[in-house]
């Protein structure tokens, strides 16, 4: 079974913040989204267009791949959502693709903290 974990940067330091992902709304305000860690239970706020989901894929280090990481394997590919367990769907220079071999890609950066790993 894959493991249910989200990722979003903090309001308050920038930070990565993991845990499980709440959005509350009060009344007429906009939404709140936070990270809630497992062990403390205490909400992080977090920025919404930051967060991503954990894809229940692991790099060739053991890095866990979340949504809108950038791996390579040669090429350089933004992961933007999971279709199925061992396949997703991603975008390098415009197209989109699907089955990278997981076990030989890394975890080079992320669309949020590393945007120039996809230029060029």
């Amino acid at each position: 079974m894959r493991e249910i974990l989200f990722r979003g940067k903090r309001t308050d330091n920038g930070e990565w913040e993991t845990g499980s992902l709440v959005a509350i709304r009060a009344g007429c305000s906009d939404e709140q989204i936070y990270i809630t860690d497992k062990m403390t239970g205490y909400n992080t706020p977090v920025r919404k267009e930051t967060v991503g989901q954990f894809t229940g894929l692991i790099d060739k280090n053991g890095t866990k791949i979340f949504e809108g990481d950038i791996v390579e394997l040669g090429i350089t590919y933004e992961i933007s959502y999971i279709q199925k367990y061992t396949r997703f769907a991603g975008r390098n220079s415009g197209c989109i693709f699907s089955s990278l071999p997981f076990d030989k890609v890394r975890v080079i950066g992320n669309i949020h903290d590393n945007p120039e790993l996809l230029e060029g």
